[in-house]
């Protein structure tokens, strides 16, 4: 997924079946909203953990973390880089970001969102 700063947020709550991640669809203030404004990576109501540097995130890992806090604060990039990002929505959902590459304008990240379970 890419994402340009100050563009369209994509939405880490849209359904698998959705390719766009309802880009341009929402503002950065709706539930799950991923953005870029003015150089932070910002995740609405939803709570983030950073990984220890080269460890990888999965499912696993990010459900069973405790130590979450807010991530509307927003992270720069570069904090990203050889650091998964575990994200937890208020929906219940787990995501894990990784930067894959950053230009002045341009950032490329690989974001898994795991479904909800069945309640």
């Amino acid at each position: 997924m890419q994402l340009v700063i100050n563009g369209d947020a994509i939405d880490i709550n849209a359904p698998s079946t959705e390719e766009t991640w309802r880009a341009g669809q929402l503002t950065d203030y709706d539930p799950g909203a991923v953005s870029l404004n003015t150089g932070y990576l910002r995740v609405h109501s939803a709570s983030q953990q950073f990984l220890d540097p080269g460890q990888a995130g999965s499912y696993e890992i990010c459900s069973t973390r405790t130590a979450y806090t807010s991530a509307f604060s927003g992270n720069e990039p570069n904090e990203l880089d050889g650091r998964d990002l575990c994200i937890r929505t208020e929906e219940g959902r787990y995501a894990v970001i990784r930067l894959v590459n950053q230009s002045d304008d341009l950032i490329t990240f690989s974001i898994t969102v795991w479904e909800l379970a069945s309640r």
